[in-house]
């Protein structure tokens, strides 16, 4: 049955894991990826990447007012994890390990 309530609640979680896709990706690895001193530059194209992606998501909606609504939940994972795996995969992560300090491994305890 599609009005169901199952059904509401398998799209909330649906929504609720690209929503947490979208937070780890930019909010968790870029600054972790990012030197300090690119931070604000990071966090511009975030604003970015925020004020595109809700305009293009309106101008969707608007575009197709007339198709069935239930292609969005295909849309909006195909689309997350899309943009989730862009992301990890044009990480480089060798230059950011070259550019930290080594950490001590094996830390005096009780000093």
């Amino acid at each position: 049955q599609i009005g169901s309530v199952w059904w509401y609640m398998a799209a909330v979680v649906l929504w609720m894991l690209g929503e947490a896709i979208a937070d780890v990706t930019t909010e968790t690895l870029v600054p972790e990826l990012l030197p300090r001193s690119q931070y604000d530059v990071g966090a511009n194209i975030r604003a970015i990447n925020f004020l595109v992606g809700g305009l293009v998501g309106y101008a969707t909606l608007i575009i197709f007012r007339h198709w069935d609504y239930s292609w969005l939940y295909y849309g909006y994972l195909s689309v997350m994890l899309l943009c989730a795996f862009l992301t990890l995969s044009f990480t480089n992560t060798e230059d950011l390990e070259a550019s930290r300090p080594q950490r001590r491994k094996n830390w005096p305890v009780g000093k």
